[in-house]
């Protein structure tokens, strides 16, 4: 009754995916289990906001709660809802968002993530990996 423009597109092949992602104001992703979530990258580079699960490996790196998205704990349905009514809080706040995911994902690379790992682990051994 309340959610009229939702949506269940259900499977789509990747040349049918920047099609969607232009109708959407955000992208929902609430992986059990996602080692990464290639998508994510998709939809940020789409300028769109996300709503990931804690199980989505990729959310550790690309989005912040309330910045570019929401991050809910899986398999919590009322904290999934609340991360919808966070998105949707403004009519301003969808955009806001996916314009925020967009930067991130402009100044994102795997040598960031790369030399992030590098510093943890010079951090825990107390060697410099170079």
């Amino acid at each position: 009754s309340g959610c009229t423009s939702v949506r269940f597109a259900g499977f789509r092949n990747q040349a049918e995916l920047p099609r969607f992602f232009d109708l959407a104001s955000v992208f929902v992703l609430p992986s059990r289990h996602e080692p990464w979530g290639l998508i994510v990258n998709e939809v940020m580079n789409a300028g769109r906001a996300v709503i990931v699960s804690t199980d989505v490996g990729s959310q550790r790196d690309l989005v912040t709660d309330g910045v570019e998205g929401c991050v809910f704990p899986v398999g919590n349905i009322d904290a999934l809802t609340d991360a919808l009514r966070r998105v949707f809080a403004t009519p301003d706040t969808p955009a806001a968002m996916g314009t925020a995911a967009l930067e991130r994902i402009n100044h994102w690379s795997f040598e960031e993530d790369v030399q992030g790992l590098r510093l943890a682990l010079a951090h825990v051994t107390g060697n410099f990996i170079a």
